[in-house]
């Protein structure tokens, strides 16, 4: 009896206790999860942060390669549209090729890009100035000479006919209304 007492004399002592150590039982569970979370959120920040990094490196990389290829693109592209390309190319080949044959088609326009189909008859006496200028072709760029077929026939002891079936071809501009 003594104890029953002293026991409902401290009851509420203990109920406080009690209550005490529950709540902060709850409280460092709730800290627990809470730092669990802050650590799942920090690696992936990290992860992030890395692939960030791998951005800007792959960004500087595709700006300084795109600078290569503007250093490479004549400032002609910008301003003729594709029409005009493949006829400046005409009049290039013309000009490169002198007394050669030229016969073309209709430019055909394509999503991204122009072309147009053509054949050369080439004339020469020089084999050395045959390979110059097929050598020519295959360098030209804006427009393109895609070389198709090549036809060589003698058709004299000193005199070599080239046909030479191709096309010039030019990018698209990007999808602009033509």
């Amino acid at each position: 009896m003594i104890y029953r007492k002293y026991l409902w004399r401290k009851l509420p002592l203990f109920l406080i206790f009690g209550t005490a150590c529950a709540a902060l039982a709850g409280a460092n569970i709730a800290v627990c999860r809470s730092n669990r979370d802050v650590q799942a959120i920090l690696d992936r920040v990290g992860v992030l942060d890395t692939r960030n990094g791998q951005i800007q490196r792959d960004s500087e990389a595709l700006q300084a390669r795109l600078a290569e290829v503007k250093e490479h693109v004549p400032a002609r592209f910008a301003k003729l549209d594709d029409q005009e390309m493949l006829l400046w190319g005409v009049d290039e080949l013309k000009q490169h090729l002198p007394g050669a044959a030229l016969a073309f088609t209709d430019i055909a326009r394509g999503t991204t890009e122009s072309k147009l189909a053509m054949d050369l008859t080439l004339d020469y006496t020089s084999y050395p100035l045959l390979l110059k200028q097929l050598d020519y072709l295959e360098r030209s760029s804006f427009p393109f000479f895609r070389v198709r077929s090549i036809t060589i026939t003698k058709e004299l002891p000193t005199k070599v006919v080239c046909k030479i079936t191709g096309e010039l071809t030019t990018p698209g501009k990007g999808g602009r209304d033509r």
